[in-house]
Order: structure tokens, then sequence, then C-alpha cells
């Protein structure tokens, strides 16, 4: 097998054999970047790319080169920005066929581990239903993960509702201060047509002054109110606005990014509000 040092792994269109729409240049947020490999960035790394369906399947890999590393920004976040070259299609290992979005790093005699701003130790701490979100197949299990990932960033007033009896309903409904957020989540890659009568519901349900989240009544006349849609997708996608109540399409890893965030950075309540609020 052929030696690289990092693995890139990504589900977004146009990778890794058609990065020539963008001048063969890409980005990675560095949430997904580890800021403690020694010394600075090489002049070029050997690495394994690997694309993935939006449904999370396996696709294809290649052995190339990544070059160029520069600081960027994406959306407001902090990234680095590099170019691609020398692609050759290769018979991916086994063992990285798995391996969720991301940047990884292989130490030499190391097993690979995902490239994140958090600390080693922190890492230690992931769940691993993080990864399984990306391979699962079953619908279920991805709206049981979105519920866990939802707690996982801080959020205590959520009502997920059961699963048996929730055909045209929404999965969930969240309150965290002023932020009222329905949630569904879907591993079709093209929701809009089946979705658009549920999301027509639920901003709906969001237009009453008051709803109720573990058995309790909740005053929203005041609230900041939106819906999502959680997906496999690539990017945050602001699909309509209808009373000032927002419907969004949210990427699961992007929601990812925010708990690895809370875990290398201090942030307060408020300022989480705002992240989720804000989500791009």
């Amino acid at each position: 097998m052929e030696s690289f040092q990092y693995i890139m792994v990504t589900n977004w269109d146009w990778h890794w054999d058609a990065l020539e729409k963008w001048n063969h240049s890409t980005i990675y947020t560095k949430s997904y970047i580890n800021p403690t490999i020694p010394g600075e960035w090489p002049e070029e790394a050997t690495t394994l790319f690997i694309k993935r369906s939006k449904e999370g399947n396996f696709e294809k890999s290649w052995i190339g080169k990544s070059k160029g590393f520069r600081e960027d920004v994406y959306k407001t976040r902090p990234a680095i920005r590099f170019e691609v070259s020398g692609l050759q299609p290769i018979d991916c290992p086994a063992n990285y066929r798995l391996h969720a979005n991301g940047w990884y790093f292989v130490h030499k005699n190391e097993k690979p581990h995902i490239i994140s701003e958090v600390a080693d130790d922190a890492l230690k701490l992931e769940p691993p239903f993080l990864s399984d979100m990306m391979v699962t197949k079953d619908w279920n299990h991805f709206e049981h993960y979105c519920l866990l990932l939802l707690k996982l960033l801080g959020i205590h007033e959520i009502q997920g509702y059961p699963n048996n009896d929730n055909k045209g309903k929404a999965d969930g409904v969240f309150k965290f201060e002023n932020l009222v957020v329905i949630y569904d989540s879907t591993l079709q890659s093209h929701f809009n047509d089946t979705k658009q009568q549920q999301t027509e519901n639920y901003v709906n349900q969001l237009k009453e002054s008051k709803i109720r989240i573990e058995g309790q009544m909740h005053t929203i006349s005041n609230a900041t109110k939106q819906v999502w849609i959680i997906t496999r997708g690539a990017e945050v996608k602001p699909l309509y606005k209808e009373d000032g109540i927002e419907v969004k399409e949210i990427p699961y890893t992007r929601l990812i990014e925010v708990y690895r965030q809370r875990l290398q950075m201090d942030i307060d309540l408020h300022k989480l509000r705002d992240i989720l609020k804000d989500l791009e």
C-alpha cells in the first residue's frame, strides 16, 4: 500500500477529480484541521482523497498531492485553502472506507486520527455515533442520532417525538433561550418536494403564541423561530422565510463543528444561542 501523510474525505460536489471548476483549489474549515502539526505546513503532502456520496456511501479514492496551504475564511469561519494535483485512482484501504467527512493526519507507526481544532483529549471523548451518522442507511438511527447531537450541544429543553407515530410530523422541537426550532431529519438528498407540505405545517405551528416541550407550555410570541431540516448536505442552505420564520437545511456536520467548537473554546449561553441562530 502506498504511504500518505493526509487523508481527506468529503461528499462535496466537484471533488476530488473535478476541481478544475475552482482552479484545482479547495478549502477546509479549521474545525477539521489539526493545529498541532509540528512546524510549518509542508510545501506539499502525499494525500489519500476519498469521495463519498450525499447518502454517505464510499464512491472512489485517489492518491495525489495537496500543496500551497494558506490561511483563508469560509463563511466567517477560519479555514485552510490548498491546491490538489497529480491524482491517480487507487483502491481505498478497507479501514479508511468508513471515515466520515474530515481531514485526517497519518502519524508514522500510528493509526490515523481525525483532524480537528479540538485537543486530542477532547477527541477521545467524541461519541462513536458521530461517525456512524455518515454511513448509516437506517433513518431511525439517523433521527435518533440527530436528537443526541442536539443534546450534546447543551440544548436541554428539547422534545423528541416517538418515531413509531410521527409520519408526516417533525422529529422534535427545542427551545434555547429565545430561539425556538422545530427540526426534522432526513437521509434524502432531494427532499424539497416530499417535505414541502410538512415544512409549511411546521411554520404554521411556530406562528402560534405557545408551544409544548416536555409537557410544559412555552410562550414563544417574541422568540426567534426557525425550522431546520437536518441532512447530510454539504452546507447550510436557507430554503425560505415566512412571517419572520426561517426554514433552513442544516448539515449534521455543521452541528458537529459547533460541538467541537464548544469543547475547544469558552462559549456562554448567549454566544451559543447566536451561533445556532445564525448558522451558515
